[in-house]
């Protein structure tokens, strides 16, 4: 006797067609899924440290014309290849003013004359730094004196300041205070902050202080720039936010140099 084959029914075939189909799907799902996870997302680039420079070779003001500043003034540091330095512009008195406190004698000093100049560094905080400054007073070694910045909002920048000799070394010394006051030295992650830096008699420099290398700066700490030799002149430059609000845009920043031969 000859078995016949039962031919394979609607239903058996359709079981099968749906069995095939739903190991193509899972196949194709599975290898989705492991693209998925071999796929790693690039981590945005890190933001470009902001300048921490300063004009050097500003006419001590007051000036009497704004033809008395230079165009385009010389900088501590090469300006990145993207900045922008606006015309000068001639302080009226309003905005920025600079304080010293020294051996008692109080000193205030105003935009009034002054040459301004507007730097702006394209990047992820997109800075706009207004500068001025560039005068020279004279400040006795060893004796610690006080500048104070005031922005446009009436917001004080408040540092101790001392420059020296010792064991042959020459020093100057910047701390940001809050024993007179209120204090909004900038402190944020963009670098623009106060520093010192000495200046022995053969016109060398010493290290910037606080270094940006070693974190943002606390308030009532001593931060020191020294090499070897005789103290000539110190360079403090104050920065702070305008306004003082966390808004990383818009900073005002002053520079002088304070020695015991000016």
């Amino acid at each position: 006797m000859v078995r016949r084959r039962r031919p394979i029914g609607t239903f058996a075939l359709l079981t099968f067609v749906a069995l095939i189909c739903s190991l193509v799907v899972g196949i194709g799902m599975n290898a989705n899924a492991q693209t998925a996870t071999t796929t790693t997302e690039q981590p945005p680039p890190a933001p470009a440290p902001i300048y921490t420079g300063h004009p050097v070779g500003l006419p001590p003001g007051p000036v009497s014309s704004v033809s008395d500043c230079p165009s385009q003034p010389q900088w501590s540091q090469p300006l990145p290849s993207d900045a922008t330095v606006s015309p000068p512009t001639l302080g009226d008195g309003t905005g920025m003013s600079v304080v010293t406190i020294s051996e008692g004698q109080s000193t205030t000093t105003t935009t009034a004359g002054e040459c301004i100049y507007t730097l702006t560094i394209p990047g992820t905080a997109d800075p706009v730094i207004t500068w001025t400054g560039g005068s020279s007073d004279y400040e006795p070694i060893d004796t610690q004196f006080t500048i104070g910045l005031e922005n446009s909002y009436s917001q004080w920048c408040w540092t101790y300041d001392e420059l020296g000799n010792y064991a042959g070394w020459a020093f100057a010394k910047i701390e940001y205070t809050t024993n007179l006051g209120s204090s909004y030295c900038n402190t944020d992650s963009t670098d623009l902050w106060s520093f010192a830096q000495a200046t022995n008699g053969s016109y060398q420099n010493g290290n910037i202080a606080p270094s940006t290398s070693g974190g943002t700066p606390s308030f009532n700490t001593w931060y020191q720039s020294s090499l070897s030799g005789s103290i000539y002149y110190g360079t403090f430059w104050l920065c702070m936010e305008n306004p003082a609000n966390g808004q990383e845009t818009y900073y005002d920043c002053w520079y002088g140099y304070e020695g015991p031969f000016f």
